[in-house]
């Protein structure tokens, strides 16, 4: 109940906060408000729709596809009290005149069909069909464009490619999950499980984690004589990187080697495994056989070993390797300048990441939110504190998607370099904007008020944080924290409380009920009912409770 009341209280909260801030506005001189608009204008470039994922070397669960032009950490660590959370995957290019024209162009593409082709044989409506889905997906109406992908396929006017399949295949995945796109692929004809539906399902799997499906639908490529491309080797490289398994990195790349020729991705995702390692001889050695075998390294590949050289403080090496970078970023790779921003700012070159911010407002028409964020992250790590809210303020004005993750960034730094006051004027901005702040906000203002020991603060942004979100996963760093403030001062009703709270969110456990009986003693007073309690929440009891109830019967 209780946290059922706390999460329908926050749209309340933000609607409250966000009338004030209408009131405020509407208060204000029409003159002053319109000419502080068009300075602001003059003096920032417009916001972009579109946002580039923030990547780290090659991301966890990524599939090797997604990896290919994935840069190293662009927004920089912060301590892990209050950890900027980024945000990968964020189509933020779907303003309300995207989704008009796909819903017009999807009038079309069900309407007549226009007689008229292009030089592959495909009509103008097909094209424009196409498109549509794209659009739609792009504005994440998966739902719209799955329809439209089913119609394709009942049009017997309609000449299919794998592409098309590959898409239908991936929109079933965002719609109704993995099981109906595993059924989907083997419904498919015979000719039509090609490298492309196979490659995209393998990315699937890849990107959920599940080695066994990957490596069963690689043993079955094999057998369709598939395996012709370093494509689904490279899938392979990056789910066992991301999970963990990098003992078996050599072997895919010896059967690669026997079946194929590895390419650039190849070495990227290769070099990725030496870091995660930490292996900087072998990292170079694999460099060494990049370049001999005629393969020419991308800006990827040196960030990967900017990012390895950094950490292990060989930074005359890490230096070289940044230049080199550098000189490969072409105007396209956006993410190459977060990636840039984030190795200068770990190396200490505040200078340099300076100049290549200005750069970046030079040949980035409309700077977006992850590239803001990136860039205060990098300021607040050098203590430039009223820079960072400097840059948060020309966000604000910008941007177009409020989005939350980038005022993460700076109530983080904000949690670190103290004093709260200061990160909570930011959260109370970003509520007062009409915007849901993020989970991660809320944490890390819990962390940040339990540091200054402010516990009813902390526990007030924690049942926050938890009531933010579907399904909470229990933070064991977090909670550890928490239950160890609430012992040490004996806090029988906020230990009960929170009890109630995590309960609700589906995560009591033995650890949980046994702080609350290190708090009861604490306080000195005697727990009542706490094996009944256990027993209807189905958790087991270990020593130390049973030990901590005969310690509590004995003294009561």
């Amino acid at each position: 109940m209780l946290l059922r009341s706390i999460r329908a209280s926050l749209p309340t909260v933000v609607r409250r906060f966000s009338a004030e801030a209408t009131v405020a506005a509407a208060a204000a001189e029409v003159p002053e408000a319109t000419s502080a608009s068009a300075a602001a204008a003059s003096s920032v470039d417009t916001a972009a729709g579109t946002t580039v994922a923030l990547a780290a070397d090659i991301p966890k669960g990524a599939s090797a596809s997604a990896a290919v032009d994935t840069a190293v950490d662009p927004v920089a660590e912060v301590p892990v009290e209050a950890s900027v959370s980024t945000a990968t995957d964020k189509a933020a290019d779907s303003p309300a005149s995207t989704i008009a024209s796909a819903s017009t162009a999807a009038k079309v593409s069900e309407g007549a069909v226009t007689p008229q082709r292009d030089e592959g044989g495909r009509s103008a409506a097909e094209t424009q069909l196409r498109r549509t889905i794209s659009m739609l997906s792009k504005s994440k109406r998966y739902k719209r464009a799955l329809e439209l992908c089913k119609q394709m396929t009942l049009r017997q006017d309609m000449k299919l490619f794998p592409r098309d399949y590959t898409v239908h295949l991936e929109l079933i995945d965002k719609v109704h999950g993995l099981s109906a796109v595993e059924k989907f692929f083997e419904d498919l004809p015979a000719e039509k499980r090609c490298p492309s539906t196979c490659n995209a399902l393998l990315g699937l799997y890849v990107h959920k984690l599940v080695p066994r499906k990957a490596e069963a639908l690689m043993a079955r490529m094999s057998t369709w004589g598939l395996l012709k491309s370093p494509v689904p080797y490279n899938h392979m490289i990056s789910l066992y990187t991301s999970n963990g398994q990098l003992e078996k990195v050599p072997g895919v790349i010896e059967e690669l080697k026997r079946t194929t020729s590895p390419d650039t991705t190849t070495y990227n995702l290769w070099l990725n495994a030496c870091k995660e390692r930490n292996d900087v001889g072998a990292a170079e050695k694999v460099f060494r056989e990049m370049e001999s075998s005629q393969m020419r390294p991308n800006w990827v590949t040196y960030s990967i070993l900017a990012k390895l050289y950094i950490k292990n403080a060989a930074l005359e090496k890490a230096s070289l390797a940044v230049k080199k970078m550098e000189r490969r970023i072409s105007l396209g790779d956006r993410s190459a300048y977060s990636s840039l921003l984030s190795l200068l700012t770990d190396m200490g070159a505040k200078d340099g990441v300076h100049r290549i911010w200005n750069r970046m407002r030079s040949v980035i028409p409309n700077l977006n939110d992850n590239e803001y964020a990136c860039m205060i992250s990098s300021v607040a790590k050098f203590g430039e504190m009223k820079e960072a809210e400097k840059l948060y303020t020309e966000w604000e004005w910008v941007s177009k998607t409020r989005y939350p993750c980038v005022a993460d960034v700076l109530v983080a730094a904000h949690v670190n370099s103290g004093p709260m006051e200061r990160a909570e004027n930011i959260y109370k901005r970003v509520v007062k904007n009409g915007v849901t702040p993020h989970y991660t906000t809320w944490r890390h203002l819990t962390w940040g008020y339990l540091k200054e020991k402010q516990l009813d603060k902390a526990l007030y942004y924690l049942y926050m944080a938890i009531a933010s979100v579907e399904k909470w996963v229990f933070d064991r760093e977090l909670m550890a924290e928490v239950f160890k403030n609430l012992e040490e001062s004996g806090n029988v009703e906020g230990a009960e409380e929170l009890l109630v709270v995590i309960r609700n969110a589906g995560h009591v456990n033995t650890e949980v009920y046994n702080s609350l009986l290190r708090t009861y003693a604490k306080a000195s007073l005697r727990p009542l009912f706490v094996a009944e309690r256990m027993k209807k929440d189905n958790v087991r009891m270990d020593d130390e409770t049973t030990k901590l109830l005969n310690e509590a019967s004995k003294s009561h």
